[in-house]
């Protein structure tokens, strides 16, 4: 059936006022996110009609300053959002996207965890046998082998279990998290654009790879760490109570110490440690505050205050850290003693323990009195093994120890004996010996082997403890992440959210889950050769509105405020669904089938947004619009869009060829349908001339194509598609002159209907800036306030419409005011009679134009571009080939600057190197500590194989006194070595910061511009980059100088213990410094890895989202879907593998590459000590030398590591340090480097004159933004500012008014740019005249060039008052102080005075000493311009500039900031030249002198000048301006 000229398919029209998910303004229907995210209702308040907004004006959207400062207020959202938290998923919800494969996968990691775990615990009982083994006088050799055997096989199963679990467990959380990817990707393309609005694209974005990769670390190594470290700790423990119960319990007496000590370091520390990190947020609060707002930083010459500012926070941070790190230096060392503590007193306990039980057993069982009769069986073995003790035994004065010794011995193992079965070695007839226990305890007789085998236990059964919360809090932050990425995936959008609506399986399922859509009458369907395309807006009201699910914060339940309405909710939600701006306030148009209508009207009227509800990206708030008949919100999306062809202003062209993206338009669109779209399009001709054709690769954003190109590229995509209704959203006004004829000359074809079948009518929407591009429209409507302002307070209404001849004919009309009526000839044709949109307060804030050439992928020319077909979507590099001289030389100079820059470092310590020398001095002793210890710790276990009991307790005794004696050393070495380098590391980062952000604060405009120069980037150098170069001259430092020593005394030990061994020892060192390198490598994660990967698709993403409105015109969300599927399968997934296989290697090498290298040291002894080549003594202390020695390779190994990072780092700094900009104004001398001894920059004295005259001058000045190469501002412009005059500037949005205050503030100096075609047909767009000559012209003060002038000096003598004044998050006294150097309390007091600010500030609690928030957010916006006049004012500047001073404020507000205008014009009497910029002409008309500047597309030029009256009685561009204001 057929409904208002549309075909249903099997779908009936909805009622509207049926429709809960779709809530007009004047309906009761509620809204609430409930838990599951899914959307109920809620009563929204009704919409004020044009009438009742009137005394309501709208909030504006956060604008910028009044320099082009970007601002950074926080919102009321992201406040809601902090005072509110998202749910965390539980551990079941982690796996709700899992394949079962992956779970069977992952529950195999963590069975391998579990047993892998054991294998530590397992080696310390072998490591037990192994040593007695090696202690026994007789058949070492067979004994130790059994003992090395089983010790390479746990190293065997260590390795083999190790990597199965990492290996598993990182697999099976890599599929997990990319399930995750695509469930969150698929979900959010689909959200409605009002989510967009409020969410920022980088958080989303990040998203994709931040919040996915915590569940997959969650899920990997760090779960299965965690595993390891609760069963290790089981395992531990259970051995130690099976072996040694009673010495498991005194030794957990220490236990508890260890904790303590372990909870004070992250304790005792802690105050200092968050007061130095918010000491350091603040300083980096100012820091950002100062590079955001740069402009005004400047025009003030606020460079050295905003230092002192952040000198003066570092200082805090300082302070704070040094104490932090002192405190936790002192409990480091006071944990290593307790360490030391614990070893002297576990084994002076052990040996206790093997004295008594060794005693016992000789009493209980006592030797037979012919243990020395040579016809008994055991009596050469005896001889041979305890002949030692012999003596003691014959002479009858100390005979036990030979008891003992003979006893003891292993005769199970000696042929044809079978031993005295007395002592330790009894047996009463069962397996005895060592079977009877099945460890190395004879027959109830503790061995050294036991006492080591449970100290050891229960030292790693604690400190695996520590594995454990790591991995707790991995999986915490893996369930909030994935509550995060549900919010998203469970939001059902308010648009397009029903069934048919969407792509997918998975997104379906998720919304009928959700919105229950099962239950919901079915959308129209639409057949695209049915649509005729006739618009209707029917009492339209809109406003756009924040939306309320969309701050990532906790849902309320579904019962809570079950009948509130949006006033009684908590101020959260309030603040969440606050207007953003009436947009229109009635508007009734209709838009027949076929007609082309042009929309007009000033900035902010709603042009663009009339394109937006059409493709109902979002739904009126009242009245409806209809196509063909039919309301928008009862037709299908996807169906409604497919009949919608968009051309727009920025086109989002995806980095593929350009064959693909023109297919975007109909994806089953055949090459000879491009082709002719091309065509039509005027486009074939220069795709033709690359060398690759229609398989050019554009580049991210189509970036590797002119302006121009991309346009034309866009406009064949939208004819491919050949859709019913059409809309050219400014498709021109981002182009230069020339590109813009080219592109015009397409939409005239389209707009004529040529080209792509002139027999098929069509609906075209034309918003644009060019008389030209509409004069031949159907209609014309002219949208806007009927107050005539350019701001529409009550929404914008149809002012007029018509044709072109219709409208210039009505007197005082307000199309004839925007095209200038009464100009003569040609001047009409290319008028800019409306705003493009972009801020001529600033370069970098608009759109750029990206035309740079990538010349390595792009100039290919041999091989028909192969380089960019083949390796263009791989992101591989090509090798191979006689290296280029100049690219050698290059990389020799970087190699030096490298060097250079890491000297440079060195000097920035010199007033600490008498610490530095102590500091080394105490890491020579520190690094003898663990070698001397293996001294003490050999010797204490030779003493317990020592049959003399009294000897052993007595000399355990000693040697524990040693232990307690070290305990001490390491403790004093400890605490100092890491206070003192702590103390150099932060007084080098201190000061290096500060030279960082002067260094900073020096550069030019154009500098913060371009995008390596970001704000954000800029704050990772100052605290991040900074962080890393400390460690050239910090602790990396202490641990190259300690593992000097340590393994210099570990050598010099080791070899006069044991030259062979000692030789032996020196192979393996490289193996355990390899093992310990992997096992600090380890703690580091491999997330770092596969987070490289991830940029691919989160750029991809990030594309996708800033242009989601043309992904979801053209309905690609499928197409992006398969993309980043696709880049996920080919990077991320394999990454990720690769990551989980070399993870698991590296675990796994660790417990092989220790238990092999022990297992062939003690191979290699046994042999030796079974030969007599070397002693038991002198085995174990060779080898526990070595062993401690290369404990500290790994540290050094990171740092080593780390080093490299560090370099790069430093020349990232001092890259800024050295950078001189193109306009410097030098504010401090010695290029802002600090004298180090005082930590002060010496500011640099600019002279006490002012400006002669004051007067100012353009003279055939050029000008283009760095950031928008291609687009003139100026061209040949003249102005003419004379001395004392008040002088206003005019004009449309766009037409240059800022950028002449920009020119004489001197953020830029003229420039012009030209666009220089490459040989294969790509724009590269360069500077023209880049040394700045005359033909760009010149900005005069005072008759002088102002690049021969001093600019501190020159600014000293300017004030600056803009719409938006940047007052910067400090007291109000402060704030007006900035704009003079040094200057007096009653100087701040006048100037406020003068202002008209000081009662109102003496009225506040504080006064002066108010706090103004960030942005100057807590006074109201009259207070804040006031404050911002004040500080203008205290220079007594000789040029006062207004850039828009009032048209932010209420009306109240403006006539109070006015009066301090009027009074302050009128007060200076001559003595200071003023420039006004402003909208409303009552600001203006007293003006000496007014000047019209006019853009005509090839830059701005002074039109008009002259007098309000005069130019009046011109009656051209003027007069028109003013009919239109006065209309109202």
């Amino acid at each position: 059936m057929r409904v208002g000229g549309l075909e249903i398919d099997g779908g009936t029209v909805v009622d509207v006022d049926n429709i809960p998910d779709t809530p007009l303004a004047s309906t009761t229907a509620k809204t609430k996110v409930s838990t599951n995210g899914a959307i109920t209702y809620q009563k929204y308040p009704p919409t004020p009609t044009a009438t009742t907004t009137t005394s309501s004006p709208a909030k504006k959207q956060p604008p910028v300053d009044e320099l082009g400062n970007s601002r950074h207020s926080t919102s009321s959202s992201a406040t809601a959002a902090s005072k509110k938290k998202i749910p965390s998923a539980t551990f079941k919800e982690l796996f709700q996207f899992a394949e079962t494969k992956d779970i069977v996968t992952f529950g195999f990691g963590i069975f391998f965890s579990i047993i892998s775990s054991a294998s530590m615990p397992a080696i310390n009982v072998v490591f037990g046998d192994v040593i007695n083994a090696i202690a026994e006088p007789i058949n070492v050799k067979e004994l130790v082998n059994t003992a090395v055997t089983a010790m390479s096989i746990l190293g065997v199963y260590g390795f083999v279990t190790f990597y199965l679990s990492f290996w598993l467990c990182g697999t099976a959380a890599a599929n997990i998290a990319n399930g995750w990817r695509l469930q969150y990707l698929e979900h959010l393309l689909i959200q409605d654009m009002q989510f967009f609005d409020t969410a920022e694209s980088g958080s989303l974005t990040l998203m994709l790879s931040d919040s996915a990769m915590a569940i997959q670390t969650g899920l990997s190594e760090k779960f299965a760490q965690g595993i390891q470290g609760f069963f290790q700790f089981v395992f531990g423990f259970g051995l130690a109570f099976y072996f040694g119960p009673i010495m498991t319990l005194v030794l957990l007496a220490c236990v508890p110490v260890l904790g303590l000590v372990t909870t004070a370091m992250f304790m005792w520390g802690s105050e200092d440690g968050i007061f130095g990190k918010e000491a350091y947020e603040s300083a980096s609060t100012i820091a950002n505050e100062a590079m955001s707002n740069v402009r005004t930083v400047a025009s003030l010459n606020a460079e050295p205050m905003m230092s002192r500012r952040y000198d003066a926070k570092l200082g805090d941070s300082e302070t704070a850290a040094i104490r932090q790190g002192s405190r936790n230096a002192i409990l480091t060392g006071l944990l290593f003693g307790v360490i030391f503590v614990m070893y002297g007193f576990g084994f002076w306990f052990g040996s206790t323990l093997i004295a008594k039980s060794v005693d016992d057993a000789i009493e209980q069982h006592p030797a037979p009195v012919n243990l020395l009769d040579p016809r008994e069986d055991w009596y050469y073995a005896a001889v041979l093994g305890c002949g030692e003790w012999i003596e003691g035994y014959n002479t009858g004065e100390n005979p036990e120890p030979f008891e003992v010794c003979v006893c003891g011995l292993p005769w199970e193992y000696v042929p044809n004996a079978t031993g005295p079965n007395c002592g330790c070695g009894y047996s009463d007839g069962g397996s005895g010996g060592l079977e009877d226990t099945g460890v190395s305890t004879l027959s109830g007789c503790v061995s050294g082997g036991q006492v080591m085998m449970v100290f050891f236990s229960i030292l790693i059964g604690s400190f695996s403890v520590g594995q454990i919360g790591p991995g707790v809090s991995a999986m915490n932050e893996a369930k909030q992440a994935a509550g995060k990425l549900l919010f998203v995936i469970n939001r059902t959008p308010t648009i397009g959210g029903e069934e048919g609506e969407t792509d997918g399986d998975m997104t379906a399922k998720t919304l009928e889950k959700n919105n229950n859509t099962k239950n919901k009458k079915p959308k129209v369907r639409l057949k695209r050769e049915n649509v005729r395309g006739e618009l209707v807006l029917d009492n339209m009201h809109f406003k756009y509105t924040r939306a309320k699910d969309v701050t990532f914060a906790s849902p309320p339940s579904d019962d809570k405020d079950k009948d509130k309405n949006d006033e009684d909710t908590v101020p959260e939600e309030k603040e969440e669904s606050e207007s953003l701006g009436v947009v229109f306030g009635g508007c009734n148009l209709t838009m027949k089938a076929g007609e082309t209508v042009a929309l007009v009207g000033e900035s902010g009227c709603g042009k663009s947004t009339i394109a937006k509800l059409v493709q109902r990206f979002y739904d009126p708030t009242e009245g409806r619009i209809l196509l063909d008949g039919v309301d928008l919100k009862d037709i299908n999306v996807k169906d409604l869009r497919s009949c919608i062809g968009v051309v727009s202003q920025e086109p989002l062209l995806f980095d593929t060829t350009i064959e693909e993206n023109i297919k975007f338009g109909k994806p089953d669109a055949t090459f000879e349908e491009i082709v002719h779209a091309a065509e039509s399009a005027n486009a074939h001709d220069f795709i033709m001339s690359f060398p690759d054709g229609y398989q050019t690769l554009v580049g991210p954003k189509g970036g590797k194509l002119s302006g121009g190109q991309k346009q034309r590229v866009a406009i064949a995509r939208a004819i491919v598609r050949n859709c019913p209704i059409l809309i050219l959203d400014e498709a021109t006004s981002a182009l230069d002159n020339k590109s813009e004829k080219l592109v015009q000359q397409a939409l005239d074809k389209l707009i004529q209907h040529e080209g792509e079948g002139a027999e098929r009518s069509r609906t075209i929407i034309v918003i644009a800036h060019r008389l030209s591009t509409v004069r031949n429209a159907d209609k014309i409507v002219v949208l806007g306030s009927p107050d005539g302002t350019s701001t529409a307070m009550t929404g914008s209404v149809i002012l007029e419409q018509g044709t072109h001849d219709e409208l210039v004919q009505r007197e005082k009309g307000f199309y004839r005011a925007l095209v200038g009526s009464g100009a003569k000839g040609s001047g009409l044709v290319d008028d800019t009679y409306a705003s493009t949109d972009d801020n001529d307060a600033t370069g970098s804030d608009a759109a750029s134009l990206k035309l740079k050439v990538d010349a390595a992928s792009e100039k290919s020319h041999s091989k028909g571009g192969d380089l960019e077909k083949d390796g263009g979507n791989t992101g591989f590099s090509l090798f191979g080939g006689k290296k280029d001289p100049k690219q050698a030389e290059k990389e020799a100079e970087e190699k030096k600057r490298l060097a250079a820059n890491k000297a440079r470092v060195w000097t920035y310590t010199r007033p600490e190197i008498p610490w530095i020398v102590f500091g080394a001095s105490n890491s020579i002793i520190k690094g003898t500590i663990f070698p001397l210890l293996s001294i003490v710790f050999s010797k204490m276990i030779v003493v317990w194989y020592n049959p003399d009991t009294e000897y052993m307790v007595q000399r355990s005794l000693e040697y524990s006194l040693i232990f307690y004696g070290l305990a001490v050393l390491s403790f004093v070495t400890e605490a100092i070595q890491k206070s003192v380098f702590e103390m150099i590391g932060e007084r080098l980062t201190k000061r290096l910061r500060g030279d960082l952000f002067r260094g900073i604060l020096r550069q030019d405009v154009s500098w913060f511009e371009d995008d390596k120069n970001a704000v954000g980037i800029l704050a990772s150098r100052l605290s991040t980059d900074v962080k890393l170069v400390r460690l050239v001259a910090g602790q990396s430092v202490a641990a190259t100088v300690e593992t000097a020593s340590a393994i210099t005394t570990g050598c010099i030990i080791a070899g006069l213990a044991s030259w062979e061994m000692f030789l032996v020892m020196l192979c393996m060192v490289p193996a355990l410094g390899f093992a310990e390198a992997l096992q600090f490598t380890a703690m580091k994660g491999s997330e770092g890895s596969i987070r490289e990967e991830l940029n691919a698709s989160t750029e991809k993403l990030h594309e996708t989202i800033t242009g989601i409105r043309e992904v979801q015109s053209f309905s690609l969300q499928r197409i992006v879907i398969i993309d980043v599927e696709k880049r996920i399968h080919d990077t991320i997934s394999p990454a990720s593998r690769k990551a989980a296989v070399m993870k698991g290697i590296t675990m796994g090498l660790i417990q092989l590459i220790q238990f092999l290298v022990y297992a062939f040291a003690f191979w290699i002894g046994g042999i030796m000590i079974d030969s007599g080549r070397i002693t038991f003594e002198d085995f174990n202390q060779a080898l526990w030398a070595m062993a401690f020695a290369a404990s500290g390779l790994g540290q050094a190994a990171l740092f080593a590591g780390d080093a490299a990072k560090a370099s790069a780092a430093a020349n990232s700094i001092f890259s800024t340090l050295d950078n001189v900009p193109v306009i410097d104004t030098a504010p401090w001398e010695n290029n802002g480097c600090a004298d180090m001894k005082t930590s002060e920059a010496t500011v640099r004295q600019i002279p006490n004159s002012t400006l002669k005259e004051g007067k100012a001058e353009l003279s055939k000045v050029n000008f283009a933004y760095p950031t928008r190469k291609s687009a003139k501002v100026f061209d040949q412009i003249d102005l003419q500012i004379p001395s004392g005059k008040v002088v206003a500037l005019v004009g449309s949005s766009g037409s240059g008014k800022s950028t002449v205050v920009q020119l004489i503030e001197r953020f830029y100096d003229p420039a012009s740019y030209k666009e220089e075609a490459e040989g294969d047909g790509l724009a590269e767009v360069v500077v023209d005249n880049s040394e700045l000559k005359e033909d760009n012209g010149a900005v005069k003060i005072d008759d002088e060039d102002i690049r021969k002038q001093d600019v501190r000096w020159l600014r000293s003598n300017m004030g600056y008052v803009g719409q938006e004044p940047v007052l910067f998050n400090d007291t109000i006294y402060n704030n007006i102080a900035m704009g003079k150097e040094n200057c007096t309390k009653e100087e701040v007091e006048h100037a406020a005075r003068q202002a008209n600010a000081y009662d109102f500030i003496m009225g506040l609690e504080e006064g002066f000493k108010t706090m103004v928030g960030i942005g100057g957010g807590r006074i109201s916006g009259g207070q804040k311009q006031r404050v911002a006049i004040a500080r203008a004012l205290m220079g007594q500047p000789r040029i006062l500039i207004f850039d828009e001073a009032t048209s932010a404020l209420d009306n109240e507000s403006e006539k109070i900031v006015q009066a301090s205008l009027d009074k302050l014009v009128k007060e200076s009497g001559g003595q200071r030249t003023t420039i006004i910029i402003a909208h409303r002409l009552s600001t203006i008309q007293n003006a000496d002198t007014i000047c019209v500047l006019e853009n005509n597309g090839d830059g701005s030029r002074v039109v008009e000048m002259g007098s309000h009256d005069e130019l009046l009685a011109l009656g051209q561009k003027y007069k028109a301006l003013v009919q239109a204001y006065e209309k109202n």
